[in-house]
């Protein structure tokens, strides 16, 4: 959507949803876009390892940079 979508009418602002969708057969190309892009990407810099504590690590969901790749 854009501004030119929208209007005034009646001291109401009026507009149309839209919503743009791609064929399922372009997903190949969206994934093979994502693969170059993540390919290109620069390596992390290694830093300092965090030190945290046992309540941080209980809570933790996420990868930090040291581990990712370490596998």
């Amino acid at each position: 959507m854009s501004l030119l979508d929208v209007r005034y009418e009646g001291g109401e602002m009026v507009f149309e949803g839209h919503r743009h969708r791609a064929s399922e057969s372009a997903l190949a190309r969206y994934l093979d876009e994502g693969r170059a892009i993540l390919a290109e990407a620069p390596l992390p810099v290694a830093g300092p390892a965090l030190e945290a504590s046992e309540d941080f690590e209980h809570l933790r969901w996420f990868w930090l940079p040291e581990e990712i790749g370490a596998g």
